[in-house]
């Protein structure tokens, strides 16, 4: 097997830097994006405990098994098990964003 000429490798070379640029600017780009959405996310916590927080007031009364099936009307989901996966695009865990233990 021969070896390339210069011109070949600088070819490819070429090619390749300008790939590796592209995918740089897109890392960089990615980066800024998820730091933007991490400022978003302090308020938009707060208003997920505090829908969660009135959502379980508002039925603290019914027995632990009709506020579980009334608080999956507005999205509110339980789970036994916190490592499981959620099944939806809702909040799923046995605690409340906050921390805070819902009714079982």
């Amino acid at each position: 097997m021969s070896m390339p000429e210069a011109g070949d490798v600088a070819a490819v070379l070429d090619s390749y830097n300008v790939i590796a640029a592209q995918q740089s600017a897109a890392k960089d780009a990615y980066d800024l994006a998820q730091e933007a959405v991490a400022t978003l996310r302090p308020p938009v916590d707060a208003a997920i405990l505090d829908a969660w927080d009135d959502i379980d007031n508002a039925y603290r009364h019914d027995d632990p098994a009709s506020l579980r099936r009334k608080a999956r009307e507005w999205g509110v989901t339980y789970s036994n098990d916190p490592a499981a996966p959620s099944s939806s695009s809702t909040s799923s865990s046995s605690t409340s964003p906050g921390g805070e233990n819902p009714a079982p």
